[in-house]
């Protein structure tokens, strides 16, 4: 298997995993238990699929180097999410619900712009909005609850607040 093959293999398999992993965690809840173990399987998840992808982004960057900062906007939203939970900050549930949030709508725009083409018979790199509709969805979304959080009106499950 060559590595561009093993990468896109990983990249796959991981990426499918986020998808379906980040809704478990978002429906769960918000307390140790499933919420916890599919926050840090979802973690793991995303982490492999933007190293994978940013490495396929760089080895064929003439049609992929959208992807490289995809994955890079991506993990770092990822890791704040990640990182917030774990710290607990003063107001530590809104950067998580903004970074996880975030982390999920880049793997769904990454997802949709990835396989365009086949849907379409258009690279999805070649039309801005293939990019711009899911990011202002999700954005608009994770806002929403971001700002539900800081109201106090979300999680219901109010052993997870300091």
């Amino acid at each position: 298997m060559t590595l561009d093959a093993g990468l896109g293999l990983i990249h796959i398999v991981a990426g499918a995993s986020a998808l379906l992993i980040g809704p478990i965690a978002m429906w769960a809840p918000k307390r140790i238990g499933v919420h916890s173990r599919m926050g840090e399987m979802f973690f793991v998840a995303v982490t492999a699929v933007c190293i994978s992808g940013g490495w396929l982004g760089v080895i064929f960057w003439e049609s992929r180097a959208p992807f490289v900062f995809i994955a890079l906007g991506t993990f770092a939203f990822a890791l704040l999410g990640y990182v917030s939970a774990k710290m607990r900050w003063r107001r530590w549930m809104i950067a998580h619900v903004v970074g996880q949030g975030s982390a999920y709508t880049g793997m769904v725009t990454a997802f949709i712009v990835a396989n365009w083409d086949e849907l379409t018979g258009t690279p999805g790199t070649a039309i801005p909005a293939v990019f711009l509709v899911p990011m202002a969805i999700g954005s608009v979304a994770v806002g929403w609850l971001a700002y539900q959080v800081h109201l106090g009106n979300r999680p219901r499950d109010r052993e997870v607040h300091d």
